[in-house]
């Protein structure tokens, strides 16, 4: 995932405010450690409930040290997902990864997790914008559980097809 913005991409206004903010798929939500989640800029995102940070703690992928989720690109959400029962990904469900809170805000992170604000006045703010990755290929294990349990679901079918082969040929 590249981090670096280049010279001539223009900044959202939060990232003018100094706000930290993330792009996932060309739309902007500031990371607001106030409400404890990803905010959804802009007035059409009324509808948006935006993305909170309590489902970044079961989708952090210690592997490639950063957060992925699945993300309606039409509601500009999280999507809950059933890993054990889905065989095809929605139409407007994508996989993203983009770096930990954490990392997106080191002070920020910190204070909203308990320490003091003074420990951090002198820091320089880093990066304030961040660009999230749309998964695809190996990187996407949405898919990856979506061929699982499509295979599992035509092996059942097939040993059920089988069993009533064997029962009716006994019955002969």
């Amino acid at each position: 995932m590249s981090k670096q913005i280049k010279a001539n991409q223009q900044l959202p206004l939060g990232a003018i405010n100094n706000e930290t903010t993330l792009d996932i798929n060309g739309h902007i939500f500031y990371v607001d450690f106030q409400l404890k989640k990803l905010r959804p800029k802009g007035i059409e995102d009324d509808l948006s409930q935006g993305i909170p940070f309590s489902v970044f703690q079961d989708h952090f992928n210690k592997e490639t040290n950063r957060c992925e989720i699945p993300y309606d690109k039409k509601k500009h959400e999280f999507v809950t997902i059933d890993y054990g029962t889905i065989t095809e990904i929605p139409e407007d469900v994508i996989l993203i990864g983009f770096p930990h809170l954490d990392e997106m805000n080191p002070a920020e992170y910190s204070i909203s997790g308990g320490w003091a604000k003074e420990d951090f006045q002198d820091e320089e703010p880093g990066q304030r914008h961040f660009v999230a990755t749309i998964l695809k290929g190996e990187s996407n294990w949405l898919e990856g559980f979506a061929n699982l349990n499509r295979s599992e679901k035509e092996r059942a079918i097939q040993q059920t097809l089988t069993t009533l082969h064997r029962s009716r040929k006994m019955r002969r």
